[in-house]
């Protein structure tokens, strides 16, 4: 006990004191029972002696209560407690089109080039495949474009997390996100 801290020392003697007292103080007072239990041997039980009306009687078989039906619930799924509007959470589905290469026809003009005239919006990443997110110039529709599919005479050869690679003939576009 020589290395002990001070404060160890202090607990032990304060946790002793208080054990002593504790005991001592239990041998004063009277024990009074809390609650009579009976063990069933499957004759009639006795007559109960009488307890303080501070006890529990164990013998009384329990009081069970029937829950009403699960309807009578309804107004708790329809006004929910933690929500800030009571209203009942609705999920929006956003707007997603995905063109098939029957819809989207390519443009052939005469020896000239057309722009691909859409916005790289973003991708969207399903297990290892990366599909863009594409809307035209003169519309606010999204539509979803996989590699190798076509769009307005261009074929989509790459697509990155930020960018997109358009191919028509030997031109070669690079889109970023929303430029």
């Amino acid at each position: 006990m020589r290395d002990w801290h001070p404060l160890s020392k202090l607990v032990v003697v304060v946790g002793g004191v208080g054990l002593a007292a504790l005991l001592w103080f239990d041998s004063v007072s009277e024990s009074q029972p809390v609650a009579h239990v009976s063990q069933s041997s499957g004759e009639a039980p006795e007559q109960a002696p009488d307890l303080p009306g501070d006890t529990i009687d164990l013998t009384s078989p329990a009081i069970l209560v029937d829950l009403p039906p699960i309807d009578q619930f309804s107004a708790i799924v329809e006004r929910p407690l933690f929500s800030p509007d009571r209203r009942p959470f609705v999920p929006v589905q956003p707007v997603i089109e995905r063109t098939s290469r029957e819809t989207v026809q390519p443009v052939v003009t005469s020896g000239t080039l057309r722009e691909p005239e859409i916005f790289f919006v973003g991708t969207v990443r399903r297990n290892d495949d990366l599909i863009a997110l594409i809307t035209p110039f003169d519309d606010y529709v999204v539509s979803m474009l996989g590699t190798g599919e076509d769009v307005n005479g261009w074929t989509v050869v790459e697509i990155g997390d930020r960018n997109l690679v358009l191919q028509q003939e030997d031109e070669i576009r690079h889109l970023s996100i929303l430029e």
